[in-house]
């Protein structure tokens, strides 16, 4: 069975085992936080394989980066924005190798002119306010949240 949440004393208990290098205890803060992490980096990447591949490395680098997790801040929040800071990254990687490809920063200039495509940031900044949005619609009563839906 899945961990899908864990209390903020059993997290932060968690969080102070993988730091003293359990890593039975960072396993189930993966556990825990593995589908939110995935979800986030496929709405960036939309690839299920790089989306699998970004995703271990966000949590890699949160491993790595333990010890300056703020615990009075939450840990999804914190894995989240590593998740998407990695998914922009692989974009950007991504866009510098396809211009590269295709003739260097000229051709690079070119592709956004002609996709008009939006920031990476700004499609992030779009999702997670949907996502706050989508969350106060489902914590109203069941009329209210029918009349917003329709």
């Amino acid at each position: 069975m899945a961990i899908t949440e864990l209390s903020l004393d059993s997290t932060q208990h968690l969080v102070q085992r993988s730091r003293a290098g359990d890593e039975s205890a960072f396993a189930a803060l993966v556990e825990a936080h593995q589908s939110a992490v995935f979800g986030t980096v496929l709405r960036l990447v939309y690839d299920r394989e790089v989306a699998a591949e970004v995703s271990n490395r966000a949590f890699f680098k949160a491993y790595e980066h333990l010890a300056s997790f703020d615990e009075s801040r939450p840990l999804r929040a914190w894995l989240l924005r590593i998740a998407a800071n990695e998914a922009l990254n692989e974009l950007r990687s991504r866009r510098r190798d396809s211009a590269h490809t295709l003739g260097g920063a000229e051709a690079e200039i070119e592709l956004e002119q002609i996709s008009g495509a939006p920031d990476p940031g700004e499609i992030v900044s779009r999702r997670e306010r949907s996502d706050e949005i989508r969350d106060a619609v489902s914590r109203l009563p069941e009329p209210q949240r029918v009349a917003v839906v329709l």
